[in-house]
């Protein structure tokens, strides 16, 4: 029988724009005794891919179109994509 283990790293920082997202999250394994092997896989979610990379936008900062405004009225749709 084949085994999967999630293990959810507790002391990953606040991301900014630069940083070594690699260096981190084995610092971070390292710190909390979590083994990082051959053959594991590391899954990072895009929030914190999209930070590291300089991706992130002040939501003030962003037009909205008047296209979007219109399809944010539609039933099940919100305004900005934000429920």
């Amino acid at each position: 029988m084949k085994k999967i283990e999630l293990i959810g790293l507790q002391t990953v920082p606040e991301i900014q724009a630069g940083d070594g997202l690699a260096q981190i999250i084995c610092d971070c394994a390292k710190s909390e005794n979590v083994g990082i092997n051959e053959k594991d896989i590391i899954v990072l979610t895009s929030k914190i891919v999209s930070k590291a990379l300089g991706l992130i936008r002040n939501k003030a900062d962003v037009k909205v179109s008047k296209k979007a405004l219109k399809i944010s009225k539609k039933p099940g749709k919100t305004q900005y994509g934000f429920r």
